[in-house]
């Protein structure tokens, strides 16, 4: 009976086998197979059975005896010859590699000698004939475990290594990280580095890439055995390396929607060496309100995850052929499939599992409020923040308990937002450029002595109510533009001219001193708008209100019912027979199962794929539950973001008595630093006969109103002589309104006339002084005034009769 080995014939080297063990084994069954416990035997999945390898054990004994000439002569001794066969016989084993082993029984593929070999001498060495016995061991191998997994170069996407491996494992995280790991064994080192990848559909679709962030860990354990671990990241690998920088800084303010912050990551992550321009782009974006952002020191990742986040709204990322990448976010960025998770065989779940009732937002009874924004004082009995009818909400109460959240939706607040109708840019001469274009304004002289810092006006037509009515004490009403080069700045209110609808702005200085509107940035008819810091019509109030009610209904409709999270094995059986389909985190699919009362559509949050198996792990919830490492990262986030807001050197943070500093110097001064008198004294808050706002006149003036003393040579007798008083800033008005009559052709004469008549003084003591007084009667028409003498003192403010004021004319000295 023959015993060959490849080409090795056993009787060549004088092997002969005495006993064998194994030959006609069957092999044993590799594939993972799964028990149900309510069935009969296992599920196999696999189309094709693999098997494990298996060994064949060979008794043999060798055997040599000298070699003589051909005059019989000993040219080689028996135990020379033994040594020389024994050698031939095991080099040729090692040389042999994989082959075929034939057997008197059955011929055997794919074996290969698996341990070395170790022989007995069974005689002297001196005998002529030299016996040994060994032991061979030979592997019959089975299927491999492995599978082949390309790397591709970063640059050129040619294929750099093919690595086998049994545990390639991609693990992906809703809104998170997705990373895929496995570990190799190779022959010699890998040239494969940072940014190579590989490419693998789990969603029986699409193909994802993952790079190898860094050169790959390796422990070499001989010369030609080096182990790998591999984790390769995803594509967001990219955007936790680029931070989110805008003009050179890292900490700034941004006043924008959505889409405007994520079309800035995206230009932020084109700065990667390896990237041409435009590698990631917009696929769409949901419609977003602008707000005012701030970031500081955040990866590009982090905003993106940050500012989706807080508007409510999600992102994914899509390759595209040409390995660019579209970024589509919406408020449920996700996708039907059509799979149906149900427990069973036959069916597509191994098994399913139902987490505890989680609680952490579990409301029956939400008291739900808006912004603290434009509240007058009063409202609602003393509420700071904007609230409504049947504030709290109940829902659920009786079945769950009460589950009691406060929830504020800062976003909703008394408002109004129109768009500019008109608009008045007028600068200083200090501030035109050497060639200024045709459309600026330049102030006139006149203009220079009222409004020596320009006129900046924003017109609007369609305003329904004055605003000086609804102005709060303490507090300068503002406007916050919404769109338009100015879009995101505020500027405080300097005065509302309600004939004309024209709001004055003052002019907002920026950190680096820089004074907005400018001769580049300005306003613009079509420029939307909010007023803020103001009270709010009873319209606007309870339009808010309704918005902000069904805002409450909404929340307390998703999170008066109990919240559950599912993990489920797939059976990779049911995607056998149903190819085409797979899972991708976001995916909404049914899930169905009597006896735990399940029968509704959730989503995946996290998966784990088997690329060997074939399995999904995956973990099923309708709402996103950050992970711990998450949570400290946001919080360390928000903590960052507030020590930048708080170190900023602009005094709109800094507060004293509830104003930002910022605002109460606005309110002082202007933006040369000069006083602005208009705003620290109201008009009609003080008599304007003290202070000549609007005049370069005196106050009070006589005509013919002659005064004598020691009539006819008597010094007990004075003469008053009729004539006029005149007080010319009498119906006073600030500089803002006679400017305004002047455009406009009216006349200014804030003047009034009262006339004096003839009286005589007789019978005076000229041993004292009198101080002469003329008392003029302030009823509406009136024009009368008397003249009277005084030996006490009179105020003009606060010795005011009723219907009268007194002015201090002069005094009348004693003679004696």
């Amino acid at each position: 009976m023959a015993w060959q080995f490849g080409t090795i014939d056993f009787s060549t080297f004088g092997v002969m086998v005495s006993k064998s063990t194994g030959v006609l084994d069957f092999h044993k069954l590799k594939n993972d197979g799964y028990e149900w416990l309510d069935k009969d035997g296992k599920d196999y999945w696999q189309s094709t059975p693999k098997y494990n390898d298996r060994e064949i054990i060979l008794n043999c004994w060798i055997y040599a005896e000298p070699l003589r000439n051909s005059m019989g002569e000993i040219t080689i001794k028996g135990y020379d010859n033994f040594r020389t066969k024994i050698q031939s016989f095991t080099d040729e084993l090692k040389a042999a590699g994989k082959v075929t082993f034939v057997t008197p029984y059955i011929n055997l593929s794919n074996c290969s000698i698996s341990s070395g070999i170790q022989i007995v001498r069974e005689t002297n060495y001196v005998q002529e004939q030299q016996i040994g016995t060994f032991s061979l061991r030979i592997t019959v191998h089975g299927d491999s475990d492995y599978d082949f997994i390309s790397i591709l170069d970063k640059s050129s996407s040619d294929v750099k290594e093919v690595i086998k491996t049994k545990n390639l494992t991609i693990n992906k995280t809703l809104q998170g990280e997705e990373y895929a790991t496995c570990t190799c064994e190779t022959n010699t080192p890998l040239t494969c580095g940072m940014y190579d990848w590989i490419r693998v559909n789990t969603d029986g679709t699409n193909l994802d890439a993952f790079l190898l962030p860094s050169t790959p860990e390796v422990q070499k354990q001989s010369t030609n055995k080096f182990v790998y671990n591999l984790r390769f990241e995803g594509i967001t690998l990219h955007f936790k390396q680029m931070k989110f920088i805008l003009f050179g800084e890292s900490e700034f303010e941004f006043y924008g929607d959505l889409s405007e912050i994520a079309a800035l990551i995206c230009e932020n992550v084109d700065r990667f060496i390896f990237f041409g321009n435009n590698r990631f782009t917009i696929g769409s974006c949901a419609a977003t309100v602008k707000k005012l952002h701030n970031f500081a020191n955040e990866d590009c990742l982090s905003a993106l995850q940050r500012i989706c986040g807080e508007y409510g709204m999600e992102f994914r990322f899509e390759r595209q052929p040409d390995t660019k990448y579209k970024i589509y976010i919406s408020e449920f960025e996700s996708k039907a499939n059509s799979v149906v998770l149900t427990y069973g065989k036959g069916n597509s779940l191994y098994n399913i599992s139902r987490g505890a009732m989680d609680t952490s937002k579990l409301c029956t009874v939400l008291w739900a409020y808006g912004a603290a924004k434009n509240i007058k004082a009063g409202y609602r009995d003393g509420l700071k923040r904007l609230s409504f009818d049947g504030n709290p909400l109940k829902q659920n109460e009786a079945t769950y308990g009460t589950w009691e959240r406060t929830v504020n939706f800062d976003e909703i607040f008394p408002q109004r937002t129109a768009a500019v109708t008109g608009v008045l840019h007028v600068f200083p001469d200090t501030e035109l450029p050497p060639e200024p274009p045709a459309t600026i304004q330049y102030l006139t002289e006149a203009e220079k002595e009222v409004y020596p810092n320009g006129i900046f006006v924003i017109a609007d037509n369609t305003l329904d109510f004055d605003l000086n009515d609804y102005l709060r004490g303490g507090l300068t009403a503002k406007i916050v533009m919404k769109t338009g080069d100015l879009a995101g700045y505020q500027f405080d209110i300097l005065r509302y001219d309600n004939q004309y609808q024209y709001i004055h702005i003052i002019r907002f200085e920026d950190e680096i001193g820089g004074l907005l509107p400018s001769a580049t940035l300005q306003f613009k008819p079509g420029d939307e708008y909010t007023l803020v810091d103001m009270d709010q019509p009873t319209p606007y109030v309870s339009t808010s209100e309704a918005a902000l009610a069904v805002k409450a209904q909404e929340y307390i409709d998703q999170w008066s019912v109990p919240q559950y999270e599912y993990t489920v094995k797939t059976n990779p059986a049911y995607f056998a027979a149903n190819p085409g389909n797979g899972f991708n985190v976001g995916d909404i699919l049914t899930v169905t199962d009597t006896n735990l009362g399940i029968s509704a559509s959730h989503r995946i949050t996290s998966m784990s794929f088997n690329y060997n198996s074939k399995i999904y792990d995956l973990t099923l919830s309708n709402f996103k539950k950050p992970t711990k490492r998450q949570q400290t990262e946001f919080r360390l986030q928000v903590i960052e973001r507030a020590i930048f807001a708080t170190k900023k050197e602009t005094g709109e943070v800094i507060r004293d008595d509830k104003q930002p500093v910022g605002e109460l110097g606005r309110t002082l001064l202007d933006p040369d630093n000069k006083l602005r008198v208009d705003n620290l004294i109201l008009n009609g808050t003080i008599d304007g006969r003290m202070l000549g706002l609007d005049s370069n006149m005196p106050q009070i003036h006589l005509t013919d109103a002659w005064f004598e003393d020691h009539v006819g040579g008597n010094v007990d007798q004075a003469k008053q002589y009729a004539g006029q008083i005149t007080i010319h800033n009498w119906a006073g008005i600030n500089r803002f309104e006679v400017q305004k009559m002047k455009d406009n052709d009216e006349v200014y004469d804030p003047s009034r006339t009262w006339n004096i008549e003839e009286t005589d003084f007789t019978s005076l003591d000229p041993t004292k002084s009198f101080n002469i007084y003329a008392k003029l009667n302030i009823a509406p028409g009136s024009t009368a005034a008397e003249i009277f003498l005084s030996e006490g003192h009179f105020d003009p403010k606060t010795e005011i009769e009723d219907g009268y004021v007194i002015y201090n004319l002069g005094n009348l000295t004693k003679d004696i």
